[in-house]
């Protein structure tokens, strides 16, 4: 992965490719749980989806919103 297309998610704290999400400084995963916007198709390869460079991991908050839905 281009070290210049990576950000770090402010919810996750997980790299991510900047051009797979819509959202400036969420991975596509954390902008789709709080905000409904499109979220990846995760293929994960070695530990990173291979299209967005997220970890899988999630935070509480994350976790708390899904467990509700």
């Amino acid at each position: 992965m281009d070290v210049d297309k990576l950000k770090i998610c402010d919810e996750c704290n997980s790299e991510f490719n900047k051009e797979s999400s819509e959202m400036e400084n969420l991975c596509p995963e954390c902008s789709s749980v709080l905000y409904g916007y499109p979220n990846c198709e995760h293929n994960f390869i070695e530990n990173r989806c291979e299209k967005c460079y997220w970890n899988g991991k999630s935070s509480e908050y994350i976790e708390k919103l899904r467990a509700e839905k």
